[in-house]
């Protein structure tokens, strides 16, 4: 396996921004985690699973939000905040006078 198969990389197009984790990688990175490591036994199972949960992982019922969701907002909320200029915040206590 060369060395490009075994990086995440991001991509996009004009309607989707595609995220794709090499299989390989999250295996080594899941028996390598020096929190928790754990063996994967069943490759198949663990994609079934990942694929079906990684979107509504840790759902609050409060506001909707998942891990997923809060990752994204805080992403936005650093390009803000370290100035990027494609972004600018939205007052909303002034967006309903307008």
């Amino acid at each position: 396996m060369n060395n490009e198969n075994k990086e995440i990389r991001c991509t996009y197009n004009e309607k989707t921004i595609s995220i794709e984790i090499p299989i390989d990688t999250l295996i080594f990175a899941q028996e390598n985690n020096p929190e928790f490591p754990v063996k994967i036994t069943d490759k198949r199972g663990m994609l079934t699973w990942v694929s079906n949960n990684i979107l509504e992982f840790n759902y609050n019922e409060d506001d909707g939000s998942t891990r997923l969701t809060n990752l994204l907002d805080d992403l936005f909320t650093e390009a803000l905040e370290s100035g990027e200029l494609w972004l600018e915040s939205i007052d909303w206590e002034n967006k309903e006078d307008e």
